[in-house]
């Protein structure tokens, strides 16, 4: 991963960070959207959309929190098989009780991707690895529920690693 990053000019500098920049960067559709949403928000006070700002002052541990730094298309690497968790935003906020490490998945319109229990069927040892390493990050004992997004899981625990990393006492997943 590459630890040096350069400041936007706007939001279309966030396209050559896709996976697919062909078919991802239209309008209407959640990568072009999420771009013009936080790079018209580096206006305001905050720094935040305000559907994210919204969501963070429903919580009073949260409430004011002002964007530091935003990383698009951030990849944090996860232990075991495959690739690394890739936030649509990973964002690191100052709140009144200290930094939280935030990663953010954007959806306009489109669905989540497939549950844990059909993520997991008929399982790879590499799955198996994936799914024993998320839960001891997230410090789940048990099996978790099928019904849980996969997509949100590893997101969670994404933001969690970088928490640690940064030292942030909080970590959040928001969608």
């Amino acid at each position: 991963m590459k630890k040096i990053h350069i400041a936007t000019m706007g939001a279309s500098d966030w396209r050559r960070l896709l996976a697919d920049p062909e078919t991802q960067w239209e309008r209407k559709a959640s990568a072009m959207e999420l771009a013009v949403s936080w790079e018209n928000a580096q206006s305001t006070e905050r720094g935040l959309p305000a559907e994210v700002a919204a969501s963070l002052d429903r919580q009073a541990t949260l409430s004011g929190a002002q964007l530091l730094l935003a990383f698009p298309e951030h990849k944090v690497a996860l232990k075991g098989r495959g690739k690394p968790s890739q936030s649509d935003v990973w964002a690191l906020m100052l709140t009144p009780n200290g930094y939280l490490s935030t990663a953010i998945e954007g959806k306009a319109g489109e669905p989540f991707a497939s549950t844990l229990g059909e993520w997991f069927k008929a399982a790879s040892d590499g799955k198996r690895e994936r799914l024993k390493s998320l839960c001891e990050i997230l410090q789940i004992t048990a099996d978790p529920a099928p019904e849980l997004r996969y997509q949100l899981f590893h997101r969670t625990a994404s933001a969690l690693l970088e928490a640690e990393r940064f030292r942030a006492p909080l970590a959040l997943n928001d969608n």
